[in-house]
């Protein structure tokens, strides 16, 4: 049976009009529709990662708010703790600048031979003094130097030759913290046997940034 067509010729439509290369105005707006909503959506998408990462800084620096007043709180003990430990070690350089001149008088008084006496006896930090004077003591140096500890002795070895003194020289080196023992001059005179004068280099001390009082240290006449 043959198909017949009812639709008259000028309402026809040829094949070519709905081919699927045919672009109409239509298919501009859905287009342009369709890139507007992308738009929309990064836009979208976009001011919610900046509100995220905005609420984010914000509880960072709240946190940091809170933890810089928690610190400015603990701030009294660190410097409490600060100056604790600068006293401490104001102290231990103080105590490592002062001499122990009871112990070096003590090892003195052993050292000395039972034939040897002494005239006079001085003792400084701040270099030798004149044998038979009185001489400075300081506890603590000045201000980056280091002052070094000198005994100065006067006496008389009472032996018939030169050995009581050597005897006393090696002696005194035996001294703890004594450095150098110098010999100044050594003569013959009638009843004293060999009268001598000597110095004792102790080791320099620690300096510190302060300085102390000052004392006088001497003695004089025989005996050991």
């Amino acid at each position: 049976m043959k198909a017949v067509n009812l639709i008259p010729k000028e309402s026809r439509r040829g094949p070519s009009e709905f081919s699927v290369g045919t672009v109409g105005p239509a298919h501009f707006v859905i287009g342009i529709g369709a890139i507007l909503v992308v738009l929309v959506l990064l836009h979208v998408l976009a001011s919610n990662t900046v509100n995220n990462r905005k609420a984010t800084l914000a509880a960072v620096q709240t946190q940091v708010a809170q933890e810089q007043a928690v610190a400015a709180r603990l701030q009294v003990y660190t410097n409490y703790v600060e100056a604790a430990q600068a006293r401490e070690q104001q102290i231990r350089e103080i105590a490592d600048s002062r001499f122990a001149w009871q112990r070096s008088f003590d090892q003195l008084a052993h050292v000395i031979p039972a034939t040897t006496s002494l005239i006079s006896l001085g003792a400084t930090t701040s270099g030798a003094a004149a044998v038979g004077s009185a001489a400075t003591t300081s506890g603590a140096a000045a201000v980056g130097s280091a002052a070094t500890p000198v005994f100065t002795l006067s006496g008389c070895a009472d032996t018939r030759n030169q050995d009581g003194v050597a005897t006393l020289i090696r002696h005194l080196s035996a001294m703890s913290g004594v450095s150098n023992v110098d010999f100044q001059s050594s003569t013959r005179t009638p009843g004293c046997g060999n009268s001598f004068a000597l110095s004792i280099d102790f080791n320099p001390l620690t300096p510190v940034s302060s300085t102390t009082g000052t004392s006088t240290v001497e003695t004089s006449g025989s005996g050991r």
